[in-house]
């Protein structure tokens, strides 16, 4: 198939991984020329929580509804501290932050999960870009998703200024059952983990109800991915770099 479309961002030149200047790529430009994604589609991103405010996912303008951020409408337009649609959190704009501990950096909120799943180490608005920043929209980079929707789930905090963030598995695993109850296809888990009751329910329960969990395989320098359980399980998608 031949490159008929390449979009618009200015950033795109630079991300080789769609599919230039080499061929030891994903063919994303060759996937867009059959499909550009659909605003249907919700990945939720498990991580340090995302930036929803960048002008690249949540759109330029204050209340960054316009991007491909994930918005719980009914909790939108419902009454404050009121539990509109009745799915047990109150407020659940776009997401939630289950951080209830931790002790982060300065100004970073892991004092109790709330309806704010902002973030403060940037990992998690790095891989929510990579899944479905806006893309053909002439800022920053594209998103592989296109125009599919970005759910941030915050399960895990920056503990020091050198390190990309922690997670918590318990947390990983709370997430993941909201993401499968609340309209997510796809969770996204970019990190380290280890076999745990909750999380090995969370995931068997996701895949139960149809959703797509994608892990990274680690970052161990190995072929071997016996040191993430997600990625032994032989169930998810495990994505090397």
């Amino acid at each position: 198939v031949g490159l008929s479309f390449v979009p618009n961002d200015p950033r795109v030149v630079d991300q080789w991984q769609l599919g230039q200047p080499s061929d030891h790529d994903s063919d994303v430009f060759e996937a867009w020329d059959l499909v550009q994604g659909d605003t249907t589609i919700i990945i939720a991103i498990l991580d340090t929580g995302v930036l929803y405010s960048h002008e690249d996912l949540g759109g330029s303008a204050p209340p960054h509804t316009a991007g491909n951020i994930a918005h719980n409408w009914i909790e939108w337009g419902g009454i404050p501290g009121v539990d509109d649609d009745a799915n047990g959190f109150v407020d659940d704009f776009r997401g939630w932050d289950f951080v209830t501990g931790g002790s982060g950096v300065p100004g970073e909120d892991v004092s109790g999960a709330d309806n704010d799943p902002i973030d403060f180490a940037g990992h998690g608005t790095f891989c929510a870009g990579m899944a479905s920043a806006g893309t053909d929209n002439g800022v920053g980079i594209a998103g592989t998703g296109f125009r599919a929707r970005i759910l941030p789930l915050r399960v895990g905090y920056k503990d020091a200024a050198t390190s990309p963030g922690q997670i918590d598995i318990s947390w990983a695993a709370q997430a993941i059952v909201y993401a499968a109850n609340n309209g997510a296809h796809v969770v996204n888990c970019s990190w380290e983990n280890f076999s745990l009751s909750a999380l090995r329910s969370a995931v068997t329960y996701a895949l139960s109800r149809g959703v797509t969990i994608v892990v990274a395989a680690g970052n161990a320098n190995t072929e071997t991915p016996s040191q993430n359980y997600l990625a032994s399980r032989g169930d998810c998608i495990d994505v090397g770099a």
